[in-house]
């Protein structure tokens, strides 16, 4: 059984609206992931829980990823 928020009675109407459903589309989710990732490294290297250089690296990797939809779809 698939699940779809677009079948919500709540959310349904809401998404349906072009402009704000693009903002769910799978490359918009994963690009909202990697950026909390880029945030969190970037505060743990300025607490000293992770190197400086790795926060950076971490950050600079999240920010600037494409990830391949398609590959990540035929890998699950």
């Amino acid at each position: 059984m698939t699940v779809s928020p677009f079948d919500s009675g709540i959310y349904g109407p809401f998404l349906g609206d072009e402009s704000v459903s693009a903002l769910f589309t799978d490359r918009e989710h994963l690009r909202a992931m990697l950026t909390v990732e880029a945030a969190l490294a970037r505060v743990q290297g300025r607490l000293g829980i992770i190197p400086a250089e790795a926060a950076d690296a971490i950050s600079r990797a999240a920010e600037t990823l494409e990830p391949d939809i398609e590959a990540l779809g035929a890998g699950t």
